[in-house]
């Protein structure tokens, strides 16, 4: 019962990222660590596939799927946001360049000058990794009026329901981000099963989305 309440009222709340590290000392590092999960290398297949150079991700960590794509792509430009200031400064020490940037500050005129500062139009590929269901309908409505007219194709690895629902344990609310998606221009290309294995009731509703902006 008291995890329960731990996890369901806590976890996922802004302030317990922002400090994760106080609590879980080794928490970014082990995200490094895991930047060679087969499952990674989705993103750079489908930029390989689709001739994309550019990345934007919202939550990207210690940014182990920058790593990831680092491994398989010559030339590519990043820019990695994430609440976590330890995360963002441990990717900055590592990573940090012209063409790499890592910022915990949620600013479009930053996202604006890292792309006119590269030439850049828009990201190419947006990246969700496991980080939408921890904010609500509203304030994924309040990023996707920001930021949807610099935004290209959207990969979203989270949990998925046509009709948005709490799992039995009343700790993953699956959200339908086809929806939600569509109301800001996107389509869906593609959907399938998340290679992240989940110990929550919401296993069933993990999904991979893959969506355009309509030009």
């Amino acid at each position: 019962m008291i995890y329960s309440f731990i996890r369901n009222r806590i976890v996922k709340t802004k302030l317990f990222w922002k400090y994760r590290h106080i609590i879980q000392p080794n928490v970014w590092r082990s995200y490094i660590n895991d930047s060679d999960n087969i499952r990674r290398n989705f993103y750079s297949d489908f930029m390989k596939s689709n001739k994309l150079t550019s990345i934007f991700e919202y939550g990207c960590g210690s940014a182990p799927n920058f790593l990831a794509v680092k491994a398989k792509l010559d030339l590519f430009y990043y820019y990695g946001y994430d609440i976590s200031k330890e995360a963002i400064n441990l990717a900055n020490k590592s990573y940090g360049s012209n063409k790499f940037y890592f910022t915990n500050k949620n600013e479009l005129h930053l996202m604006n000058d890292f792309l006119k500062s590269n030439k850049l139009k828009k990201f190419d590929l947006t990246i969700f990794d496991r980080v939408l269901y921890m904010i609500s309908e509203n304030d994924l409505n309040n990023l996707l009026n920001k930021y949807s007219s610099i935004l290209s194709y959207i990969i979203i690895d989270d949990f998925y329901s046509e009709t948005p629902q709490w799992d039995k344990e009343k700790y993953i609310y699956s959200k339908n981000y086809v929806k939600i998606f569509s109301n800001y221009g996107f389509e869906l290309l593609d959907i399938k099963n998340s290679q992240i294995h989940s110990s929550t009731a919401a296993q069933k509703f993990a999904k991979i989305l893959v969506l355009k902006k309509n030009n």
